[in-house]
């Protein structure tokens, strides 16, 4: 598709409704030339058409209305016929009515009720409408499905009378009207219609569509029409006026060209050759265009009505962009440029991130343009003395657009369409099936992409408070990006600016200098920001992306700074020994400077042992304290190795040489390895010992005393010549129980300096073992329980809790269980002996009692079951098969149980009938005795099968997991039965048929062969029953032969007595009075005769008629065009059919009610068709004649001949009349004796036949019954 738009420049139909041209009319929905085209200010895309709220539930672009309504008629009338149905079912039944009626009432008020929400047109009944309707439809179900008595089938049926009419059977055993045959209107066709033909016209775009030329395409043309009316035209001359000149040009259209716009024309979609002609000649030049002389075929000027056509350039509007990028808050800046015959109006289309708007400009035109179509006056667009058509050509208007941009994102102008002052649009949009409408000119849609601005600050430092880092170091200066939209703009460079100054170069208030230095950076789309390291004041400037300049928020400045490095002075001084006066230690007087907090590095080596010791002091102000005691004796080096601060990194300290030495001999002490006192808190079993571990200092070798307090006793001890730095004390066994206290008193080292200790160890001794043994239940260590169900063993346990038990189950696993009460249970699971092995408390191992470590548990036996043995079954593995029974016979099976009484039994009953159905009855059996007896089920015919699959008793419920698999299978055979195929029918013997045997069908079911024995009664007759026995019958559907000698005269009753089958199955019937039995009986045979002997030949809807004897309903056979029909049913003694059809019709047989005995006959008529009439061969013909012309009308019949017919001609109909034709103006009558007829008219009129005759028969229109009389040409004429 090009981006060329669409323009109106063909000219369309004639509107269905617009005003016809001056001499004549033609008929409405007439179309003259091409096509129309959609009016494109009106055309919207259909994906975009809302659909209106109190429109049709279903489009009616899916289902049309008529199609809708039709749907609801269908099933509406399936629904009357379903529920006549049901009314049958009722009748014949035993339906029930009560549920009936409430499922009607259900379907009518769902029906009824939801068809309006359908809002179909015709069925949207109001509220009370359908209230009513369903009331009516409630009345209607309680009379059928209750079945009351109504007396509606006379009032029905003169209802159906009325509105179908009286139907009748016709020779064709079909239900037809007469009415329609009567007044068949095929037997008269056609009519000739004679106009006078008027004077001919011809008027230039008569429908007055605007017209324009597309000059944007190479070769532009554009269809002027121009209608004829009741003329030929075979010359043409128009004049044209420049617009721009002020000149005119003359045209004359050739007689070839003139002849191919009418063929064209005349080829036009539903033409007809009585409507005007709509000629098309094509122009390429804009200008005003002027019939001015038009000559018809017979060299003669057609009048014309004062016609002319201005054709102009197709307006046009294109989109001007100034740039593709804007900033919030900027104006729009674009502009439209409109091209046309002004006033021009434009509507374009707007689009933006928050919604969509559409936009008009109208009266766009020049500075002081002025215009006659402004004027509204209807006077030519040409005057005589004046051809100044400057106005009409295209003049160029450009309009600015200009609006503020709030938001960001893409903007969009499009232009939708464009009008001129002559109403010619041009659409630029295009919509395509499942898409948006786009534009399809890349000139008529400009569009921009309005950015945001950026916004900058500094983040996290202010110049109170500064950034602060070490000389020579850099640090990323903080900045914090942002936008006027949500967030900072992703994926764009920034550019900011800055000022610096030194810090030196700063004035008294701390603002820059005069020589400030304005930095620039750019934050590339990863977002790294500038690193800073010159001290000194730092001040944002501006802030800038490709598009747009931004803003500069606060804080805008901060204050970079170089603290000073840190330093240290240390100042030494030796701890010495109260006892020896020995040096044990080293301490350090510290004066910092820097920025606190400090760290201090040293190292720690000792003469004579590998490596050194690292270690790192930290101190929160400037000066600290730092006290270095080794533990063991030996010479010792200290350095200071390195000095760091909050701002500076460790520096090294090694030009300070700051290096200290010592000779230690640390002072005598003793100490327990474990600190915290709570770890020095133990507990302990009784007779057990317990062990502290006591490092020693200073030089050995040494002594220590300790003492144990137990009870308010102390015991003291000494232990020498301990010459490991580490000694472990033991308290021996501890046999008693309660608190030890164990504390060390004093030590001694080498030189004998004495020191007094406090630490002491804390010692919980029990008094008791714990135990573990088994309680009792119900004063024993046994129970007895039922199969699968848990006991609980109870424990008894003495100590401190938490305990673990160790135990062997009854299958001889060991189990560990944590026990954590002192009365407590052992879940067991199975039956056996359970034995107590250990256990042991949350502190100290204990002991079992023997007496009580064994648990036994014994299980209780389940129920069984088990069948007597029985010479009618045969076992095979867990399934018993029992002896086959008849339907209804009694038989049961007998169970003996095993267990605790009263038992539960369940079992299944599985049922698969002889007809294939399947069924399963789950049943429940209660004994209160060991023995039962389960009763067979014998009802219907089948194979049965019982699983036994659930037992119970007092102590076990029925339980599936331990069925029973005991199967008990048997086969229950069904009685055989014998019906009559058509019982309560009299079958029917002729006295003249002799000693013949009839045939009487009966169904047999069952095994075969079949026995069976029937009873023969006399009806009236005190007379014995006649038994008559069948035997060995091999088929199911058997013929009864009762031989002649045994019927009796008049009327007797057959009745099936016995019947019996293969298997031993018998079945009785009883002789009762409702028994289904057939009658058999011997008749007379009936007869028909002609009621009018004398006619022999009739015509197509005259009625045969016939007298019948004999015993009602009747059956008549006849043949009708070698066609055996047969007319059964009839219950009254006359038969009378309608001739619906020509041809020969005999009766050839009778039959009655009484007996299938037939009566022959052999009566003939014969049926003429009607004589019928085509004027025009059948059809409507139009001939148009000048005044004093002729027309020929030519006459065709149907029928044997003479024939006599009846015309009239009546006024022309009016266009917009109804009617066939206006007043009649004559009528004649005229007798053909041929088949054909021609006459010549020369007057206006319709003419057409009302009445026809031939040599048997005569045929008149509605309401002209007696222009003809039936049987009068054959009067006159005779036999010919």
């Amino acid at each position: 598709m090009n981006g060329t738009p669409t323009l109106r420049s063909s000219f369309p139909s004639t509107p269905l409704s617009g005003n016809r041209g001056v001499g004549g009319g033609a008929a409405p929905g007439t179309n003259f030339g091409s096509p129309r085209l959609p009016d494109v200010r009106n055309l919207a895309p259909p994906s975009l058409t809302r659909q209106d709220p109190d429109g049709p539930l279903i489009s009616f672009d899916t289902i049309d209305a008529p199609a809708q309504r039709a749907y609801v008629v269908g099933l509406y009338t399936a629904l009357w016929f379903w529920r006549l149905y049901d009314y049958y079912l009722l009748t014949v039944g035993e339906s029930e009515s009560l549920w009936l009626f409430m499922k009607w009432a259900a379907i009518d008020i769902v029906f009824l009720f939801s068809l309006p929400g359908f809002r179909i047109p015709w069925l949207e009944w109001s509220v009370t409408t359908t209230v009513v309707l369903f009331l009516l439809h409630m009345i209607v179900d309680i009379i059928l499905m209750f079945r009351l008595q109504v007396p509606w089938a006379a009032p029905l049926f003169a209802l159906a009378k009325l509105a179908y009419g009286s139907g009748e059977l016709a020779i064709t055993e079909h239900n037809v009207q007469p009415a329609k045959i009567f007044n068949n209107p095929s037997l008269i066709l056609g009519r000739q219609i004679i106009n006078i033909l008027p004077e001919g016209s011809a008027v230039l775009n008569p429908n007055h569509i605007p017209l324009c030329l597309d000059l944007t395409k190479s070769a532009p043309s554009v269809q002027i029409p121009l209608q004829v009316n009741h003329t030929s035209p075979v010359s043409i001359e128009l004049v044209r006026f420049d617009l721009a000149l002020s000149t005119n040009e003359s045209i004359t259209i050739p007689v070839s060209q003139t002849k191919k716009m009418r063929k064209e024309a005349e080829r036009a979609h539903d033409w007809h050759p009585a409507d005007p002609v709509l000629l098309q000649y094509t122009v390429k030049k804009t200008g005003l265009y002027r019939l001015l002389k038009i000559i018809d075929d017979t060299n003669f000027e057609v009048s014309k009505r004062s016609s002319e056509v201005l054709v102009v350039a197709c307006p046009t509007a294109q989109v001007s962009s100034n740039g593709p990028n804007r900033c919030r808050g900027d104006l729009s800046d674009i502009s439209l440029t409109v091209s046309g015959t002004p006033p021009l109006k434009v509507k374009y289309h707007r689009s933006r991130n928050d919604g969509d708007r559409d936009v008009s400009y109208q009266n766009i035109q020049p500075d002081d343009f002025v215009s006659p179509l402004m004027r509204g006056d209807s006077q030519p667009l040409v005057l005589a003395h004046s051809q100044d058509l400057s106005w009409a050509a295209a003049h160029k208007v450009k309009v600015s657009l200009n609006e503020t941009l709030d938001f960001s994102g893409r903007w969009t102008y499009s232009i939708e369409k464009v009008t001129d002052a002559l109403n010619n649009v041009v659409d630029y949009m295009v919509v395509e099936e499942g898409e948006k409408p786009r534009n399809k000119s890349p000139h008529s849609e400009g569009s921009f992409i309005v950015h945001e601005l950026p916004k900058l600050a500094i983040q996290g430092a202010t110049v109170q408070k500064p950034l602060q880092i070490a000389k020579g170091r850099s640090v990323t200066l903080p900045l914090r990006l942002g936008s006027t939209g949500k967030g900072p703009i992703a994926d764009v460079e920034h550019t900011f600016r800055y000022l610096f100054s030194p810090a030196e170069a700063l004035t008294a208030t701390g603002e820059h200098g005069a020589n400030a230095q304005l930095r620039e950076f750019v934050i590339a789309k990863q977002g790294k920001r500038p690193d800073i390291s010159e001290a000194g004041l730092y001040t944002l400037e501006s802030i800038s992306t490709p598009y747009c300049a931004g803003e500069i928020e606060e804080p805008a400045s901060t204050m970079l700074v170089n603290p000073p490095e840190p330093d240290i002075n240390v100042t030494a001084e030796a701890i010495a020994d109260k006892c020896a006066g020995r040096p044990v230690g080293l301490k350090l007087d510290i004066d910092l400077v820097g920025t606190p907090p400090f760290s201090v590095q040293y190292s720690v080596k000792q003469e004579g042992v590998k490596g050194l010791i690292s270690r790192t002091e930290r101190f929160a102000g400037s000066r600290g304290q730092l006290e270095l005691k080794p533990e063991s004796a030996g010479q010792y080096t200290y350095t200071l190795t390195s000095l760091g601060d909050k701002i500076y990194d460790s520096r090294s300290l090694h030009r300070k040489d700051l290096i200290f030495e010592q000779s230690v001999s640390p002072s005598v002490s003793a100490h327990f390895t474990q600190e915290d006192p709570a770890k020095r808190q133990v507990r302990a079993c009784i007779d057990e010992s317990v062990a502290f571990d006591v490092l020693m200092q200073g030089e050995g070798p040494w002594s220590l005393e300790y003492e144990l307090v137990h009870a308010g006793k102390r015991y003291k001890k000494r232990i020498t010549d301990i010459n490991d730095s580490l000694y472990t004390i033991e308290t021996g066994s501890l046999s008693n129980g309660g608190d030890y206290t164990l504390a060390l008193v004093s030590v001694v080292d080498k030189l004998g300096c004495k020191e007094t200790l406090q630490q002491e160890a804390k010692i919980s001794v029990r008094h008791q073992k714990p135990k573990v043994s088994f309680g009792n239940i119900e004063g024993k260590r046994t129970v007895r329980t039922l199969e699968g169900k848990r006991v609980q063993i109870p424990v008894r346990l003495t100590g401190e809790g938490s305990w673990t038990v160790q135990f062997k189950d009854a299958e001889g696993k060991f189990h560990l269980q944590k026990m954590d009460r002192a009365n407590d249970f052992i879940d067991a699971r199975y039956a056996g002996q359970y034995e107590l092995i250990s256990v042991r408390d949350v502190v100290c191992p204990g002991s079992v009692e023997e007496s009580a470590s064994m648990f036994t548990i014994t299980q209780v036996s389940r129920p069984k079951l088990s069948v007597a043995e029985s010479p009618l079954m045969e076992k095979h593995e867990n399934i018993l098969v029992r002896k086959d029974v008849c339907e209804n016979d009694e038989d049961a099976l007998d169970i003996m149980f095993e267990g605790r009484p009263p038992f539960s039994l369940k079992y299944e009953e599985h049922i698969t009938l002889e007809q294939g159905q399947k069924s399963l009855m789950n049943k429940d059996m209660n004994v209160p005795q060991s023995t039962a007896q389960i009763k067979m089920d014998t009802a219907r015919a089948g194979q049965y099968e019982y699983r036994l699959s659930q037992l119970g008793d007092e102590n076990y419920d029925p339980d599936q997991k331990h069925p029973q698999h005991l199967t008990i299978k048997q086969r229950v055979n069904p009685r055989p039965s014998a019906s009559f195929a058509t019982p309560g029918k009299v079958y029917s013997f002729c006295h003249h048929e002799g000693s013949s045997e009839e045939v009487i069908p009966i169904k047999l079911q069952g095994h075969p062969p079949f026995t069976v024995d029937v009873e023969l009664r006399g009806i009236g007759k005190a007379s014995r029953p006649i038994p008559i026995t069948f035997s060995n019958i091999l088929v199911e559907t058997y013929d009864l032969r009762i031989p002649h000698s045994h019927l009796q005269s008049g009327n007797s009753a057959l009745f099936i007595r016995r019947i019996r089958d293969s298997r031993g199955c018998e079945r009785v019937l009883d002789t009762t009075p409702s028994t289904p039995r057939v009658q058999i009986s011997v008749h007379a045979t009936p007869t028909i005769s002609d009621v009018e002997p004398q006619k022999r030949d009739y015509c197509v809807g005259e009625r045969i008629s016939f007298a019948l004897s004999g015993q009602n309903p009747f059956a008549v056979y006849y043949n009708f065009e070698g066609r055996e029909l047969k007319a059964d049913k009839i219950r009254e003694a006359v038969f009378r059919r309608i001739a619906e059809r020509p041809g020969i019709f005999t009766i050839t047989g009778i039959s009655d009610a009484a007996s299938t005995c037939r009566g022959s006959a052999n009566v003939t008529k014969i049926i003429h068709a009607m004589p019928s009439v085509k004027v025009s061969k059948g059809r409507e013909s139009r001939v148009d004649i000048h005044a004093g012309g002729e027309a020929e009308i030519t006459f065709e019949f149907g029928g044997v001949p003479p024939f006599e017919f009846t015309y009239q001609r009546s006024e022309n109909a009016k266009k917009g009349d109804r009617r066939d034709h206006g007043a009649i103006l004559e009528t004649k009558t005229l007798t053909s004796l041929t088949d054909k007829l021609s006459i010549k008219a020369s007057e206006e009129g319709t003419y057409e036949v009302v009445a026809i005759s031939d040599r048997y028969c005569s045929f008149a229109r509605s309401g002209h019954e007696g222009q003809v009389k039936r049987g009068n040409l054959l009067k006159e004429h005779g036999e010919l």
